[in-house]
């Protein structure tokens, strides 16, 4: 069960990937921040800038596929016991998240914290244990894949929103560097694609913590008696459909 709930943690974030997200946030930021210093030079400003988002978009839209094609291939065959032996940094994961499950008061903080323990928690020898992997496999697939749609999305128009918003507030009447030329417009469209991406972020927020309400309760009921006992569109949308 380990394999199937912690794969991402384990796989995912690897460091080229995060280096390479740092560099070109940094990139998007400096350029952004540099339009005014450097209006000569506002073209190439706007290629990095612009360029810089669709490299993010793109680099975390291969990583998504990538992480999903290994996700289907090793996390089902893989046992707690392989799955230890191959990422031994896991014992030092469920040991930080029994550590900082202590910390915080949040309840959505303390239960993304509380994913290691629950998936440890989980008995190989109840006569539901396979059914259940396999209706969690399903599950946490699926909203890898809606991950893969929505993040890229959340990511590219975060940074236009900032973009726009931050070039309107640093704009003047006779020198406006946005594309858009219309500082309301501007203005508007930064607000706009905030909002859009303040709803994909709290959909995935809002899906991550009604899964792992679900992943907690299937300890000590079985698969039939959690669909019943969970309403929430969050879990439904996510549901295998029955066979």
């Amino acid at each position: 069960m380990k394999s199937i709930l912690l794969f991402n943690r384990l796989v995912f974030l690897k460091p080229i990937y995060v280096v390479s997200s740092f560099f070109l946030s940094l990139i998007f930021i400096i350029s952004t921040h540099f339009q005014p210093i450097f209006p000569e030079h506002i073209l190439i400003l706007r290629i990095l800038i612009f360029g810089s988002i669709f490299l993010f978009a793109f680099l975390t839209i291969s990583r998504y596929i990538w992480f999903i094609r290994k996700y289907k291939k090793e996390a089902w065959n893989l046992s707690n016991e392989e799955l230890e032996k191959k990422f031994p940094k896991l014992l030092k994961i469920e040991k930080n998240a029994a550590w900082f499950a202590k910390k915080v008061s949040n309840y959505n903080t303390w239960l993304k914290f509380q994913l290691p323990i629950i998936a440890s928690k989980f008995n190989e020898q109840d006569p539901d244990y396979e059914e259940k992997r396999k209706f969690i496999y399903k599950i946490t697939l699926k909203l890898q894949i809606v991950e893969l749609f929505f993040a890229p999305i959340l990511m590219a128009g975060l940074a236009l929103s900032y973009y726009f918003m931050m070039t309107a507030l640093i704009s003047t009447k006779d020198n406006n560097l946005s594309v858009i030329p219309n500082f309301t417009y501007s203005l508007i469209t930064g607000i706009i694609l905030f909002v859009i991406t303040s709803v994909a972020s709290t959909w995935l927020n809002q899906s991550l913590i009604k899964l792992i309400q679900v992943f907690r309760n299937l300890l000590t009921v079985s698969v039939e008696e959690s669909k019943k006992n969970f309403k929430s569109i969050f879990i439904r949308f996510y549901l295998p459909k029955e066979n």
